[in-house]
Protein backbone atom coordinates (compact mmCIF):
# COMPACT_ATOMS: atom_id res chain seq x y z
CA UNK A 1 0.00 0.00 0.00
CA UNK A 2 1.19 3.36 -1.06
CA UNK A 3 0.32 5.13 2.15
CA UNK A 4 1.63 2.23 4.58
CA UNK A 5 4.19 3.39 7.65
CA UNK A 6 6.38 1.65 9.43
CA UNK A 7 6.88 2.76 12.82
CA UNK A 8 9.52 0.86 15.08
CA UNK A 9 11.22 2.18 18.52
CA UNK A 10 14.87 1.35 19.69
CA UNK A 11 15.97 0.90 22.84
CA UNK A 12 19.53 0.82 24.11
CA UNK A 13 21.02 -2.70 25.73
CA UNK A 14 19.92 -1.56 29.08
CA UNK A 15 16.96 0.72 28.64
CA UNK A 16 13.55 -0.47 29.85
CA UNK A 17 10.63 -0.12 26.75
CA UNK A 18 7.87 2.11 28.16
CA UNK A 19 5.36 0.21 25.87
CA UNK A 20 4.34 -2.83 27.03
CA UNK A 21 4.43 -4.62 23.94
CA UNK A 22 7.97 -3.63 22.90
CA UNK A 23 9.25 -5.82 26.17
CA UNK A 24 8.39 -9.35 23.58
CA UNK A 25 9.98 -7.58 20.74
CA UNK A 26 12.87 -5.99 22.14
CA UNK A 27 13.69 -9.55 23.22
CA UNK A 28 13.42 -9.25 26.82
CA UNK A 29 11.34 -12.02 28.31
CA UNK A 30 8.68 -11.77 31.01
CA UNK A 31 5.37 -13.52 31.62
CA UNK A 32 3.08 -11.00 31.61
CA UNK A 33 1.01 -12.53 28.78
CA UNK A 34 -0.11 -15.43 31.55
CA UNK A 35 -2.07 -12.30 33.56
CA UNK A 36 -4.64 -12.41 30.99
CA UNK A 37 -5.34 -16.74 32.36
CA UNK A 38 -6.68 -14.87 35.22
CA UNK A 39 -9.47 -12.67 33.72
CA UNK A 40 -12.16 -15.62 34.65
CA UNK A 41 -10.92 -15.19 38.60
CA UNK A 42 -9.23 -17.89 40.80
CA UNK A 43 -6.23 -19.21 39.63
CA UNK A 44 -5.75 -19.41 36.07
CA UNK A 45 -5.68 -21.65 33.88
CA UNK A 46 -5.99 -22.94 30.05
CA UNK A 47 -6.49 -26.42 27.64
CA UNK A 48 -5.71 -26.26 23.99
CA UNK A 49 -7.82 -27.41 21.14
CA UNK A 50 -5.55 -27.28 18.00
CA UNK A 51 -7.02 -28.85 14.74
CA UNK A 52 -5.22 -28.63 11.73
CA UNK A 53 -7.10 -27.37 7.97
CA UNK A 54 -6.31 -26.95 4.71
CA UNK A 55 -4.94 -23.25 4.26
CA UNK A 56 -7.83 -22.06 2.65
CA UNK A 57 -10.25 -19.15 3.78
CA UNK A 58 -13.28 -21.49 3.56
CA UNK A 59 -11.46 -23.96 6.26
CA UNK A 60 -10.46 -21.27 8.23
CA UNK A 61 -13.67 -19.73 8.41
CA UNK A 62 -15.26 -22.86 8.94
CA UNK A 63 -13.15 -24.02 11.91
CA UNK A 64 -13.50 -20.78 13.49
CA UNK A 65 -17.27 -20.71 13.50
CA UNK A 66 -17.14 -24.08 14.74
CA UNK A 67 -14.82 -23.59 17.22
CA UNK A 68 -16.61 -20.15 18.60
CA UNK A 69 -20.19 -21.43 18.64
CA UNK A 70 -18.64 -24.67 20.53
CA UNK A 71 -16.77 -22.94 23.47
CA UNK A 72 -20.26 -20.28 23.68
CA UNK A 73 -22.57 -23.39 23.95
CA UNK A 74 -20.31 -24.39 27.22
CA UNK A 75 -19.69 -20.66 28.47
CA UNK A 76 -16.84 -20.22 26.97
CA UNK A 77 -14.99 -17.10 24.83
CA UNK A 78 -13.41 -17.67 21.52
CA UNK A 79 -9.49 -17.57 22.33
CA UNK A 80 -7.60 -18.44 19.24
CA UNK A 81 -6.02 -17.80 15.89
CA UNK A 82 -4.23 -19.38 13.10
CA UNK A 83 -0.76 -20.05 12.16
CA UNK A 84 0.17 -20.46 8.74
CA UNK A 85 2.28 -23.70 7.42
CA UNK A 86 3.41 -24.23 3.76
CA UNK A 87 0.15 -25.75 2.82
CA UNK A 88 -2.08 -26.08 6.16
CA UNK A 89 -2.98 -23.67 8.96
CA UNK A 90 -2.56 -24.64 13.06
CA UNK A 91 -6.02 -24.00 14.46
CA UNK A 92 -4.65 -22.72 18.21
CA UNK A 93 -8.11 -22.43 20.51
CA UNK A 94 -7.70 -21.89 24.42
CA UNK A 95 -10.24 -22.64 26.70
CA UNK A 96 -9.23 -20.30 29.74
CA UNK A 97 -10.77 -21.18 33.16
CA UNK A 98 -9.97 -21.07 36.81
CA UNK A 99 -8.64 -24.30 37.80
CA UNK A 100 -9.52 -23.93 41.37
CA UNK A 101 -13.35 -23.79 40.54
CA UNK A 102 -14.37 -27.56 39.68
CA UNK A 103 -17.41 -26.69 37.24
CA UNK A 104 -15.00 -24.74 35.16
CA UNK A 105 -12.74 -27.30 34.98
CA UNK A 106 -15.36 -29.87 34.07
CA UNK A 107 -16.67 -27.66 31.72
CA UNK A 108 -13.10 -27.47 29.82
CA UNK A 109 -12.55 -30.91 29.48
CA UNK A 110 -15.83 -31.96 28.01
CA UNK A 111 -15.75 -28.71 25.42
CA UNK A 112 -12.68 -29.98 24.14
CA UNK A 113 -13.72 -33.67 23.98
CA UNK A 114 -16.91 -31.53 22.00
CA UNK A 115 -14.62 -29.96 19.65
CA UNK A 116 -12.48 -33.39 18.76
CA UNK A 117 -15.18 -35.18 18.18
CA UNK A 118 -16.83 -32.15 15.91
CA UNK A 119 -13.04 -31.90 13.94
CA UNK A 120 -13.60 -35.32 13.57
CA UNK A 121 -17.39 -35.34 11.82
CA UNK A 122 -16.13 -32.11 10.00
CA UNK A 123 -13.08 -34.35 8.40
CA UNK A 124 -10.31 -32.23 10.18
CA UNK A 125 -7.75 -33.65 12.85
CA UNK A 126 -5.83 -32.43 15.84
CA UNK A 127 -2.08 -32.17 15.61
CA UNK A 128 -1.21 -32.03 19.43
CA UNK A 129 -3.70 -32.68 22.38
CA UNK A 130 -2.92 -31.63 26.35
CA UNK A 131 -1.55 -35.18 28.13
CA UNK A 132 -4.83 -35.27 30.25
CA UNK A 133 -6.80 -35.83 26.41
CA UNK A 134 -4.37 -37.83 24.04
CA UNK A 135 -6.00 -40.76 23.89
CA UNK A 136 -9.33 -39.09 23.59
CA UNK A 137 -7.36 -37.49 20.23
CA UNK A 138 -5.95 -40.73 19.24
CA UNK A 139 -9.40 -42.44 19.19
CA UNK A 140 -10.59 -39.97 16.79
CA UNK A 141 -8.48 -41.15 13.64
CA UNK A 142 -10.55 -44.12 12.93
CA UNK A 143 -10.11 -44.82 9.42
CA UNK A 144 -10.02 -48.16 8.14
CA UNK A 145 -10.89 -49.28 11.89
CA UNK A 146 -7.90 -47.48 13.45
CA UNK A 147 -5.46 -48.29 11.17
CA UNK A 148 -2.98 -45.14 11.93
CA UNK A 149 -2.84 -45.64 15.43
CA UNK A 150 -2.11 -50.07 15.05
CA UNK A 151 0.79 -48.60 12.79
CA UNK A 152 1.83 -46.52 14.59
CA UNK A 153 1.40 -49.08 17.80
CA UNK A 154 3.74 -51.51 15.66
CA UNK A 155 6.94 -48.78 15.38
CA UNK A 156 6.64 -47.70 18.81
CA UNK A 157 6.59 -51.72 19.76
CA UNK A 158 9.41 -52.15 17.45
CA UNK A 159 11.92 -49.08 18.33
CA UNK A 160 10.79 -49.21 21.99
CA UNK A 161 10.25 -53.11 23.19
CA UNK A 162 10.33 -51.68 26.54
CA UNK A 163 8.22 -48.63 26.44
CA UNK A 164 10.66 -46.06 28.35
CA UNK A 165 10.11 -43.36 25.49
CA UNK A 166 6.77 -41.07 26.54
CA UNK A 167 4.42 -43.84 26.68
CA UNK A 168 0.84 -42.93 25.85
CA UNK A 169 2.26 -39.83 24.34
CA UNK A 170 0.10 -38.47 21.48
CA UNK A 171 -2.02 -41.79 22.73
CA UNK A 172 0.37 -44.35 21.75
CA UNK A 173 1.25 -46.65 23.89
CA UNK A 174 3.25 -49.98 24.23
CA UNK A 175 2.07 -53.37 24.27
CA UNK A 176 2.44 -54.11 27.87
CA UNK A 177 0.85 -50.87 28.44
CA UNK A 178 -2.22 -50.52 26.46
CA UNK A 179 -4.27 -51.64 28.88
CA UNK A 180 -3.67 -48.09 30.47
CA UNK A 181 -5.19 -45.93 27.77
CA UNK A 182 -8.10 -43.81 28.68
CA UNK A 183 -10.80 -42.54 26.65
CA UNK A 184 -11.06 -39.27 29.28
Amino acid sequence: MKDARLYARRYSGDAQPVACGDRNLAGIPAMSAFRMLDWRGGAGAHVDFAPVCPATGRDALRQYFMVKARAAEYGFDYYGGFTAGVRHLHHIFAAIFDRDDASQVEQAGALLRSLMSDARAAGYGEYRAHLAYMDFAAAQYSFNDGALLRLSETIKDALDPNGILAPGKQGIWPAAWRDRRGYT
